[in-house]
């Protein structure tokens, strides 16, 4: 999951750049590295303030590049005025439109009909079916939102649309080479296999100075062997989203009619559920019950040390512990 987070930060690393291609001959030095922009037309309007790129058009350095059909970027003069000269002009927007393509060498990728860059908001603003991906993991939703001073970007979905965020397993091996030995069953359920995990919500924002992921709404989170539903979810994590292999999961904090499921027919409730990764545990309060079947164990606190494949369900005040168990069933 971290990877895609980082993926969405990067991205405000690309527009600011592209905004240097202002220039007639649509060629912008930077110290090393410069940004060329080719197209079919060029035009520039200083009438109208903007600079058309049409048909094909393709804006590029060593560790990005851009696609889209039209680049359209609008400028403000502040005093010299002259054909092609736009020594004094300061960008107010960029527009790329048309199966916009950006990718970065990195291997991250964003995908969209349109995409603008506001620059005295400093924002990125990408719509038309916006998805942005890094190798198999990818976020899509109605409108997804940079804000690059702040470090932080916002995936939203619409009425009939919920953002879906698809994240394979991290591939572990060890200092062989040869795969890593898995944490537990458990553990597994979440962190590994194959197939993805699939999560569906009306909002996704990020936010790296925070070291926080906030996913809202009709949470929907599922594999094929569990599945987790709430009102909101928090991912907190250690490491900068600048640097992807330095991220790492510190807590996840579910909330509101929790409900966990799994395959085999097990289900536990509760109002709040929060795993740990450093211990490796979930606890879950607010009314939790746990069940198999019909029957079903409840109380105050309830803690699965996942590693250890071990439970603890405790009381608080004058409430006890309550366990119901049927007889004469076959049990899972």
């Amino acid at each position: 999951m971290p990877i895609l987070f980082y993926v969405l930060c990067v991205l405000t690393l690309l527009f600011p750049a592209a905004c240097g291609a202002a220039a007639g001959e649509g060629t912008a030095q930077g110290e090393e590295d410069p940004l060329v922009v080719r197209s079919e037309t060029l035009e520039i309007d200083n009438k109208k303030q903007m600079v058309i790129f049409s048909g094909n058009v393709e804006a590029g350095k060593k560790d990005f590049s851009i696609r889209c059909r039209d680049l359209h970027l609008f400028y403000l003069e502040e005093g010299t005025e002259g054909a092609g000269e736009m020594e004094n002009a300061r960008v107010e927007r960029v527009e790329a439109m048309g199966d916009v393509w950006i990718t970065r060498s990195d291997g991250g990728e964003a995908r969209s009909e349109k995409a603008v860059y506001y620059q005295k908001e400093n924002t990125v603003i990408l719509t038309g079916n916006p998805v942005v991906k890094q190798s198999e993991d990818f976020v899509e939703g109605s409108r997804i939102t940079l804000f690059m001073g702040d470090k932080r970007s916002l995936v939203e979905g619409s009425k009939d649309k919920r953002i879906r965020a698809v994240i394979y397993p991290t591939k572990r091996t060890s200092a062989s080479g040869a795969p890593a030995a898995g944490r537990g069953a458990a553990a597994d359920l979440i962190k590994g296999g194959d197939e993805p995990l699939v999560v569906k919500a009306r909002r996704l924002e990020i936010d790296d100075k925070r070291r926080q992921v906030r996913i809202q709404g009709e949470v929907d989170a599922k594999k094929s062997t569990f599945g987790m539903i709430c009102r909101e979810m928090d991912v907190y994590y250690h490491g900068d989203a600048a640097g992807a292999g330095n991220l790492r999961v510190e807590r996840v904090e579910a909330r509101g009619e929790v409900t966990i499921t799994r395959a085999d027919g097990g289900e536990a409730r509760s109002d709040e559920a929060v795993y740990y990764q450093k211990e490796d545990k979930v606890i879950l309060t607010g009314n939790p019950v746990v069940k198999q079947g019909e029957d079903f164990v409840e109380g105050s606190r309830i803690t699965f040390f996942i590693g250890e494949r071990r439970s603890i369900v405790e009381s608080s005040g004058s409430g006890r512990v309550r366990a119901v168990i049927f007889p004469g069933r076959d049990k899972k």
